[in-house]
């Protein structure tokens, strides 16, 4: 048998490390940060070496996740085409937001955690740290988005719609039956309203 090419090694280090991350989006969902790499290992089905060798402490793990969320929510909102009117941008974005949570709640249940847990905050630092550049467009763009609007502070406005996401996904994820019945979570109502908060 010929030995791999750096390409198959490399697609199977990538593969490895998603298959640890699934397994500690469930792990952590369901225990917190106190599970230990021992219970990760055995959910990866992998060795507590081969954890090690992807994410060398829980701090790796959790900023992972972190990334991982944080770059669904803003691959949600550059998915907008161009040109899309504000308050339609607004409205894209609730609904995109909900559509996460429901999508991935156990994912996005570990983001929120991360954010109020002191345990975690050396590790939501780094992620913060390694998406700076795009976090810092995004800022931008929402900030040129509520100028768009004739809002007179647009940056705390933009501060103020990420809080109300925020608590949104919250409300959502404390409350399972608002993800699975839609119909107890009127999103075109709940969207309207928040855009129309910003006019």
């Amino acid at each position: 048998m010929a030995p791999r090419s750096e390409e198959q090694n490399s697609a199977l280090r990538e593969r490895t490390a998603a298959q640890i991350l699934d397994a500690a989006v469930a792990l952590f969902a369901e225990r917190g940060f106190a599970a230990s790499t021992v219970e990760l290992a055995e959910r990866a089905g992998v060795s507590k070496g081969t954890v090690f060798h992807h994410f060398p402490g829980k701090d790796d793990l959790i900023a992972a996740l972190v990334e991982r969320s944080v770059t669904a929510s803003l691959d949600a909102w550059d998915a907008a085409p161009a040109g899309t009117a504000p308050e339609e941008m607004l409205r894209g974005a609730v609904a995109a937001a909900l559509a996460g949570v429901r999508a991935q709640p156990a994912l996005y249940r570990i983001a929120f955690m991360a954010a109020i847990s002191p345990e975690a905050a050396p590790a939501l630092e780094r992620a913060r740290a390694a998406l700076r550049p795009r976090l810092e467009a995004h800022g931008q763009r929402m900030a040129a988005l509520f100028r768009d609007l004739g809002r007179p502070d647009p940056a705390a406005d933009a501060l103020l719609f990420q809080a109300a996401l925020n608590g949104l996904g919250q409300v959502a994820l404390s409350r399972p039956e608002l993800l699975e019945r839609p119909d107890l979570l009127p999103l075109d109502r709940i969207a309207e309203t928040l855009a129309g908060a910003f006019r």
